[in-house]
């Protein structure tokens, strides 16, 4: 495995490590505060457009999902975001399952939620590719392990809803046939708090 695959990897493992404790740090908070003053976490579904600015340039259009999203608040500030999607393709006995796992971790410039809010979201991904052109052909798969910078915002409708914008860029390291890739990605969705 190269040396940049084993470095995502250990990142994406410490992220993954880390959204445990973190989240037990935070009810151990909730615990010792008042009920009302529990962390809410942030439920969401983004929509979005990506442009592959590598070769051969590419664009992908996901509306009205492309991926699911939970955050979990660590202090005002920071919020640990796993996110996650899934799509199957299949057509004349030929099939292709593709399956992204990540986790981000937003910077709120504005800790008031009643009020739009400016993030920096840093993240890391792991996509899975497998395809089965059917008949005798052999099947394939691989894996890639990506890092990613994205600047948002979210614009509250009311108290438990608020509209989401981002904007990132993300690379996708070379694994195995899998070229490298970079891509500026336009996400917009829709974000619920259970409270």
């Amino acid at each position: 495995m190269p040396l940049n695959e084993k470095l995502c990897g250990v990142i994406m493992l410490a992220l993954v490590a880390v959204a445990p404790a973190a989240r037990a740090q935070s009810r151990g908070r909730a615990a010792a505060a008042p009920a009302s003053s529990a962390a809410p976490v942030e439920l969401g579904i983004d929509g979005g457009i990506s442009f592959g600015l590598s070769t051969p340039k590419s664009t992908s259009i996901n509306f009205p999902a492309q991926q699911f999203r939970a955050g979990f608040m660590l202090d005002d500030k920071m919020e640990l975001e796993p996110f996650g999607a899934l799509n199957y393709f299949g057509s004349g006995g030929a099939s292709a399952t593709a399956l992204g796992i990540g986790t981000g971790l937003l910077y709120h410039f504005q800790t008031v939620r009643s009020q739009p809010q400016v993030y920096l979201r840093p993240l890391a991904m792991l996509s899975f590719l497998s395809v089965d052109p059917g008949g005798n052909a052999p099947s394939s798969s691989t894996t890639q392990f990506g890092l990613g910078i994205g600047v948002g915002m979210k614009h509250p409708i009311n108290d438990r809803l608020s509209w989401r914008y981002e904007a990132n860029l993300t690379h996708a390291f070379q694994s195995g046939r899998a070229p490298s890739q970079t891509n500026l990605n336009l996400l917009a969705g829709i974000s619920f708090f259970t409270h």
